[in-house]
């Protein structure tokens, strides 16, 4: 599909019966921005999300250093926001377009070449998360606020739930937000949350993530691998 969230992207995702979809960026921040929207559409649509193609993200010169023209990019904070499962990225390479041009695809007459591989590697990951789909491996687990006994519970579509404090998954927070406090601070963890805060909102975000609004008034957003992983009581 081309950029944006338009009229057209919404008209497919409702007429197609879509397994899922590839997110396309560049490192530039405008794009980051339009990705982000891109992602929340889906999620709209019930797409999951099964990988991240960062286009232009390097080159390689010939002295034998790769260059980054436009930065690092924003590859890895789409991964943590969202847990999307799979991420390449592709260089500014002059024959690639020339091949698109041609109508003979770079990777059939490359074969073994580096662009070829991250292809190959795109690919085998696409495919790898279709057949967890089909095989309901990416089944939303049920994450929900228990009031009475204060706790955070997730549930897995298959085994038994874990329960954790509403502070301890508050503190264990990573948002832009709250390293950048650290990094103002100047330490390596963000202030304690106070110890009676509490979700007050909690929404899906995608297949892999969940966003969380806290009573003091941070929103935090978890993939459901990082939930999986707290050690937090």
């Amino acid at each position: 599909m081309p950029p944006g969230t338009s009229d057209i992207h919404l008209t497919l995702g409702q007429e197609l019966t879509m397994d899922g979809a590839v997110i396309v960026t560049t490192p530039q921040r405008l794009s980051y921005v339009d990705v982000v929207k891109g992602i929340e559409m889906f999620d709209t649509m019930k797409v999951p999300i099964l990988g991240l193609v960062q286009n232009m993200a390097y080159f390689n010169c010939s002295c034998g250093k790769k260059h980054l023209p436009f930065g690092p990019g924003h590859g890895q904070k789409l991964i943590e926001l969202y847990g999307i499962p799979a991420s390449v990225s592709l260089p500014i390479q002059s024959d690639i377009s020339e091949h698109g041009d041609s109508g003979s695809p770079y990777v059939t007459s490359r074969k073994g070449s580096e662009v070829d591989g991250t292809y190959a590697e795109l690919a085998s990951a696409v495919v790898q998360q279709l057949s967890k789909l089909a095989e309901g491996q990416h089944d939303i687990p049920l994450v929900e606020y228990e009031p009475k006994a204060s706790v955070v519970k997730v549930t897995p579509s298959k085994g038994e739930g874990r329960s954790f404090s509403p502070k301890s998954l508050r503190d264990a927070c990573r948002c832009a937000g709250c390293q950048a406090t650290e990094k103002a601070a100047g330490t390596m963890r963000t202030p304690p949350a106070p110890a009676d805060v509490i979700p007050v909102d909690m929404s899906p975000k995608g297949r892999y993530a969940i966003n969380i609004d806290w009573s003091d008034g941070h929103s935090s957003i978890f993939t459901y691998a990082q939930l999986e992983a707290h050690e937090g009581a």
